[in-house]
């Protein structure tokens, strides 16, 4: 009989991942090998299926017994030709199935569809849309980083920024009296400030697209959150003579887009929203627009019964924390080219 805990090479079968038939499994084995990310199966069958999907699961054979002991999930970009390939934005591997060449197999597979399909081929170590992690969370072993890097992947300098972060909003005083505040100054610069309605809505996807062609994502964020649809989704600033100039994401926990998107604001409370792709126009830049708009959108969260904000994947230092936000997780971020 052959032996589980050291089953031979040949046992391992690397094949797509199938969201009806392996989602089971998968969160078992994503709960066992990322203990402190401890997502339930419901936001796993959220988040994994996408048009631009290309999972792979690998199993191992004893006897008649087949079961799941890892996972990648990784997902192409659409527009390569301005970014990466794609993303490998989760390699799990259970914790009884480690260092038997499960995940180098995972890998290698990975690698192979990817070269094969784009040329040139860059790979990164994280998530676009949908969001899991912006990197490798530091918090995990040093050997995770040691396992990329000795099969091809390059890490940036760890000084680099890359960090989640959260704030509790329960307490949020916008203080419009404050002469020295954010939202005070701007008030009396005759800026305003208004949740995205139906008749402002081509105005503000051509503000995206006008600044943020680059990043496709970006843009196609802001076309799916129609206020028709969706409403309350969206905070805009307005310059004083009434054209937007700056927008954010504010997202409630029970908006499809979020559960569909993003998967960390959970474990920080099940009433944790999202604040993300906080944008001001080129012109609008470096006048503390930004931080009124986000403390307009805390408070329009906190006024629909929000408890807290997750801000997803900054590099800015210092830039959040002005309104009390603080470091939820950091990361490491690595591709191969």
């Amino acid at each position: 009989m052959s032996d589980l805990k050291n089953p031979p090479k040949h046992q391992i079968k690397i094949t797509p991942l199938n969201i009806s038939t392996d989602l089971a499994e998968v969160a078992s084995v994503w709960i066992a090998s990322l203990p402190g990310y401890a997502l339930p199966a419901s936001s796993l069958q959220n988040l994994i299926p996408k048009p631009t999907a290309h999972h792979l699961v690998a199993r191992i054979t004893s006897g008649t017994e087949t079961k799941i002991v890892g996972f990648a999930l990784t997902y192409q970009t659409p527009s390569h030709h301005s970014g990466p390939s794609g993303y490998l934005s989760v390699l799990a591997v259970h914790p009884e199935h480690q260092n038997k060449g499960i995940g180098t197999a995972l890998v290698s597979e990975t690698l192979t569809f990817y070269r094969a399909k784009y040329t040139p081929c860059n790979l990164i170590l994280g998530s676009s849309f949908p969001r899991f992690w912006p990197g490798v969370p530091r918090d995990l072993s040093n050997g995770v980083v040691r396992f990329f890097e000795e099969r091809g992947f390059r890490f940036r300098d760890p000084e680099m920024r890359s960090v989640d972060l959260y704030q509790d909003i329960d307490a949020i005083d916008l203080r419009e009296d404050d002469e020295n505040s954010y939202v005070g100054r701007a008030n009396r610069g005759g800026f305003t400030f208004g949740v995205l309605r139906e008749d402002g809505y081509e105005e503000c996807l051509e503000g995206q697209r006008r600044n943020f062609a680059y990043n496709a994502a970006w843009v196609e964020m802001f076309e799916t959150l129609n206020p028709k649809s969706h409403p309350s989704s969206i905070m805009v600033a307005f310059s004083p003579s009434g054209k937007q100039i700056g927008w954010t994401l504010m997202l409630s926990p029970d908006s499809p887009v979020l559960q569909e998107n993003w998967a960390l604001p959970p474990l920080c409370g099940p009433k944790t929203g999202l604040i993300g792709c906080v944008g001001i126009d080129q012109d609008a830049r470096g006048t503390g627009i930004g931080l009124a708009l986000v403390s307009h959108a805390m408070q329009d969260m906190r006024n629909r019964g929000i408890k807290g904000a997750f801000v997803d994947w900054v590099a800015m230092d210092g830039y959040y924390e002005k309104l009390g936000f603080t470091v939820w997780r950091s990361y490491r971020v690595g591709e191969i080219q």
